[in-house]
Formats: C-alpha cells, sequence, structure tokens
C-alpha cells in the first residue's frame, strides 16, 4: 500500500496520471487499494471482481432497516460482517440515534485474527489516520424523529469510510453495541469486493499512511491529458447542437468541461450531450445526470457557493454570480474515433460559455479489458406508481457502473424513503441495496440539511420535503456484472405519495460483446 500511495503522490505532482507511452503495454484492471490510486485503470473491468453488501436492510423487505447484527461472537461483540477469501472493503458507513445509547467500538479482524486489528469509535472517523478526512468523515446534527404519537429532537451521528481495507484470506468486523430498534438504531452497510485470487492485495495495516491519498482526494482527480479541444463562447439556439469534440484514432477523453453563463434550472434538462465513440453513440444525457446534480433549487436567503459539489471525478459549480462551471473527468476510452455533441432541446436560446473537451492519446487500453464510457436511457420525472419500484437504470453486456444520479420530487414526507435496489445478473435478489436512498451516497438522515459532498457522493435538496438530488460514485467499489443489471428505487412502506416522481440515470462502462 505505502508503493500505491507514493506512485499516486508522483503521478499528482507531474499533473495526473500520465498514462502508457507508445508500445507500451495496455492498462491492466486494479484490484484493492490501486482502485483509488489509479484513475486511468477505471475503464478497464476485472472480470474476477464481485461486489457484495452486509447491512442493516430488513430482511423481510419491511421498512425497518435499523437492525444491524449477524450474531454475537464470543467477546460478546456483535458480528456486522464477515467474509471468506481474499478481497478489499471500500465502504463503511453506519448512522445512529445517541441520546440514549452508548457510543459503540468497531473491531476488524483481518485473516482469521483472534485478536482484533483495529479498534475504532465513531469520534475518530476522520481524525484518526488512516482514517482521515475526506476519505473518512464523521458528522452530528439535530434530526427530528417520529416515534409513536410524538416527535423527538435527538442527536443523529453518521461515520463513513471510503478507505480501502485489502485482506487475502477473509475479514471480520463487529460492534460493541447492539445496534438494534428505534433506539439507538443500526443503519449502515459494508460494500466490498472478493477476488478469485489474493493477487496484488495486501493484509490492511493500521499504521499505513494515507496521508498523501486522503490530501489527493481533497481536490479534482483526472487521468491527465496531452491535448485538448476548445469551444468559444456564443449562443446555442432551440433546436440547434454544436460539436464540441471530432476526433480520429486511438485514446481516451479525461476531461468534459462546459460553463453556462446566465445558468438556469432548466438547463440541466434542456440541454443534453451526446458521445459516440468508434462510430456508436453510448452516451445521451441531459447535462444534469452527465455532471451529478438534476436540480439546484436554492433555498431562499443561502449562497449559491453552499450548493457547488467537488466529488473526485465531477464538478458542479455555482461559486460565480449567473453562471455554473461543470466537469466530468471520467477516462472514456475510444480505439478509432471520438465525437460529443451539445443540443439545446429547450424552446429558447441558450447562452454557452466556453467549452473544452481533453483528451489523452497516451492512455492504451486492450478492447478486450476495457469498457467504452455508456449510459442507460435516461428516465425523465416519471410518477411513481403504488408497490412498484422506480427503475433509474438497465443494461446488458459485460461492464461495471461507476456512477448514479437520482432524484426525487412530490413527496409530503419520508422524501428519502425507497431503498436503492441494485440487480447484478442475478435478477432473484439484489447484489446491492441501501436502508433509504440517502444512506447509497452516505448521508444518513434524510435530506433535510444543507447540501452535502465528499469525494463520493453529493446530495441537493432545498429543504427535507422538496426536490432532491442524488450522486453516488462508484469508483472503488464499482458494481460488475457480466450480463445484465437493473437499478431501481424501491417505492414502498413509507414513500407512497402518489404525487411522487423519480428521475435519473446511471452511467457505466460496458466491454464491446
Amino acid at each position: 500500500m505505502k508503493e500505491l500511495i507514493a506512485a499516486f503522490a508522483i503521478c499528482a505532482a507531474f499533473g495526473g496520471f500520465a498514462g502508457a507511452t507508445e508500445g507500451a503495454a495496455a492498462i491492466r484492471a486494479a484490484r484493492g487499494a490501486r482502485r483509488l490510486t489509479d484513475i486511468a485503470a477505471l475503464p478497464v473491468t476485472d472480470p474476477g471482481a464481485r461486489l457484495c453488501y452486509e447491512g442493516s436492510i430488513d430482511r423481510g423487505q419491511g421498512n425497518e432497516d435499523w437492525n444491524w447484527g449477524v450474531y454475537r461472537d464470543a467477546r460478546g461483540d456483535w458480528v456486522l460482517m464477515e467474509a471468506d477469501g481474499p478481497g478489499c472493503i471500500f465502504n463503511f458507513v453506519q448512522h445512529r440515534f445517541v441520546t440514549d445509547c452508548e457510543a459503540p467500538v468497531f473491531r476488524f479482524y483481518f485473516e482469521g485474527e483472534s485478536v482484533p486489528r483495529l479498534e475504532i469509535s465513531p469520534a475518530e472517523f476522520g481524525v484518526r489516520s488512516p482514517f482521515l478526512a475526506p476519505l473518512a468523515g464523521a458528522q452530528k446534527w439535530q434530526g427530528k424523529w417520529r416515534h409513536g404519537p410524538t416527535d423527538k429532537m435527538q442527536d443523529f451521528s453518521i461515520v463513513r469510510s471510503f478507505v480501502p481495507m485489502e485482506f487475502t484470506n477473509g475479514v471480520r468486523i463487529t460492534s460493541s453495541a447492539r445496534l438494534h430498534g428505534g433506539e439507538p438504531g443500526g443503519w449502515g452497510h459494508v460494500q466490498y469486493h472478493l477476488y478469485p485470487s489474493a493477487e496484488g492485495l495486501a493484509t490492511f495495516d493500521p499504521a499505513s499512511d494515507f496521508a498523501v491519498l486522503a490530501q489527493e482526494y481533497g481536490r479534482p482527480l483526472d487521468a491527465g491529458s496531452d491535448a485538448a479541444a476548445d469551444t468559444p463562447a456564443g449562443e446555442l439556439a432551440a433546436g440547434a447542437s454544436v460539436c464540441l469534440l471530432e476526433r480520429t484514432g486511438r485514446g481516451a477523453v479525461t476531461a468534459v468541461s462546459l460553463v453556462l453563463p446566465a445558468f438556469e434550472q432548466s438547463q440541466l434538462t434542456n440541454l443534453w450531450l451526446s458521445l459516440a465513440f468508434d462510430g456508436r453513440e453510448c452516451v445521451r444525457a441531459p447535462v444534469g445526470t452527465f455532471f451529478g446534480n438534476e436540480q439546484t433549487c436554492i433555498k431562499k436567503g443561502a449562497r449559491r457557493a453552499d450548493y457547488d459539489f467537488e466529488t473526485a471525478l465531477l464538478t458542479f459549480d455555482l461559486s460565480h454570480e449567473g453562471a455554473i462551471r461543470l466537469e466530468n473527468r471520467f477516462p472514456m476510452p475510444f480505439w478509432e474515433s471520438a465525437r460529443i455533441v451539445l443540443e439545446n432541446r429547450g424552446a429558447v436560446p441558450v447562452r454557452t460559455g466556453a467549452a473544452r473537451v481533453r483528451t489523452n492519446s497516451r492512455l492504451v487500453y486492450d478492447r478486450k479489458t476495457a469498457g467504452y464510457f455508456t449510459a442507460t436511457d435516461y428516465l425523465p420525472p416519471t410518477r411513481n406508481r403504488r408497490f412498484r419500484n422506480a427503475v433509474i437504470g438497465q443494461g446488458v453486456g459485460c461492464g461495471q457502473i461507476v456512477y448514479s444520479v437520482i432524484t426525487g420530487s412530490g413527496f409530503v414526507d419520508k422524501a428519502c424513503e425507497g431503498d436503492v435496489r441494485l440487480y447484478l445478473d442475478n435478477m432473484a435478489a439484489p447484489a446491492a441495496q441501501s436502508d433509504g436512498s440517502e444512506s447509497w451516497g452516505c448521508w444518513g438522515m434524510g435530506f433535510g440539511n444543507a447540501p452535502r459532498s465528499h469525494p463520493f457522493s453529493f446530495y441537493n435538496s432545498p429543504d427535507r420535503l422538496g426536490p432532491w438530488s442524488l450522486c453516488r460514485l462508484n469508483v472503488a467499489d464499482s458494481c460488475n456484472f457480466r450480463h445484465v443489471f437493473r437499478f431501481e428505487i424501491e417505492h414502498g412502506p413509507d414513500n407512497l405519495e402518489e404525487n411522487s416522481s423519480h428521475s435519473g440515470q446511471v452511467f457505466y462502462y460496458r466491454r464491446k460483446n
């Protein structure tokens, strides 16, 4: 791990990942911690990687998703998850009411150890090495919780971690406190990969220095570039389009940047991007989903800058009065050609600022292992139907989901309810879920607080009952599928408002058949 972090620092110092030179071997799939340090490897699918999940989801398909604990171990702790074989934990999150509850101690055991290799309390996330911000964090706020006939105000605690924790022969996580029932509550989950072999993995060492990695994830990442196509500012008439990139040969798009100097909310759905690689359209998406946020209903009196976000690979910058700056930095390979077009589907002209598409011809990918950057069909705002889930996106082929955007509106209450249900190949049972839609992004108590972001997630809502938009990056814990996937939001027990709607889109890498 130390070598990987050192390599990451060198790449960052020279302006990103320069990639392979002409004649060099193709970029290989990244496993374990290297998924966070090798951005250029994101398009390469690891056929042996399998996304796994363990969490507090109600096994009876109800909505009591606050009970987390499989069994008690010899020490008396509650086992939250355990797995055999080689793999890597990428995401750990736990949230709870704390008013009348002892703070749990989480213990991590690796490789069949009888003594925990790591013990950590909620207050230490984000400040204790190696769980440093922004890769890990903790936050508290007062949340209104309906309990019986009265409302209670209680302190609410959230901890999250995206610190990679590799293991070669098994892992187990326990909690000293029982995470059960309405008080204290135990919502949470672990997402991790399992691999068929331990090649390239080393057992997690709590003494490792993650400071460089944490520092790099505090600013935008990209895979580097050696060329750029610029489009000057202008006006895009209703129904018109402009080509932002037209290129032949081999390489990868490494950033798509767009400025809208007179920004209005409608532009997020009226402006669309079309991305075609090797003569095939792979992405047709509104600007809102492509850049990670479908709505900007700014609360009265709030600063525009409060609604900015900067994830590792997506930027949504409202800090300049009247303007918006957008950027998507996911590497997008092509072998013959690349074409990107911006289209105005609205009824009025739109002023556009300078646009830039950066490319890197030094990134060498094998067509048999790397995938095209692809999007599902966009789901426009669609009225929810009672007890029928909203399908945000579905696809076929072989590849990996790397981010998703979900937007909800028209809710009277429980706006964040509705579990994410992600089906990968086995369509009979979800491969991953979430206790409420907000928990998919590792935000634990609805959308009643100001917009928030970390390197892997962003949510935006003016208040608890207003429209909301959530973006989650699965950069490390990519959702690998071999045949088919379906990404949906539950419309059931506690979010049955008949006037509610969902919209969104899923972005993934798809290998050529």
